[in-house]
């Protein structure tokens, strides 16, 4: 979750990432169209990308919301 005071977000395991840090990547997402598309999906998605192309990004990303 998000934490207002601190601007850090809790992602998994003690792992956290800073609220700039989230703005900047959701900013790259919203300029590649099938990233975009990945994270506003609202049913199951498909990803089938290449090594290095933001799979993870993504999804973390959208598991955050």
């Amino acid at each position: 979750g998000l934490c207002k005071e601190c601007h850090w977000i809790y992602l998994y395991e003690s792992r956290w990432m800073s609220t700039t840090t989230y703005i900047e990547k959701l900013s790259r997402i919203e300029k590649d169209e099938y990233q975009k598309a990945a994270f506003e999906s609202q049913s199951n998605t498909v990803v089938l990308a290449g090594p290095g192309s933001g799979k993870t990004t993504v999804l973390t990303l959208k598991g955050l919301k």
